[in-house]
């Protein structure tokens, strides 16, 4: 919470942004956790992600948004991608 700070959201547009994330992890955590074969309809994680994009856009300030999303550029700049390793079975 304290890195939200330096966004510099109101106090509704951080709930707004929790709740986004809060509804994300639970959506994301039950499609990993199925059992189930996915069908045409089922959502995948990029729709997931999608709509987790749209969402705070939709419900925040144009302000906060704004702030958001100029937060979000600058902080990729640190980020990095680590690959997934293959955990496929191998032959040796």
């Amino acid at each position: 919470m304290a890195k939200t700070r330096r966004v510099g959201l109101s106090v509704g547009d951080l709930a707004t942004l929790f709740q986004t994330l809060h509804s994300w992890e639970g959506q994301a955590a039950s499609l990993v956790s199925s059992s189930q074969i996915p069908s045409a309809t089922s959502p995948t994680l990029d729709s997931i992600a999608q709509n987790t994009l749209n969402a705070p856009q939709a419900q925040m300030s144009p302000t906060g948004f704004a702030a958001l999303v100029s937060y979000l550029q600058t902080e990729k700049k640190h980020m990095k991608i680590i690959p997934v390793p293959d955990m496929s079975p191998h032959q040796h």
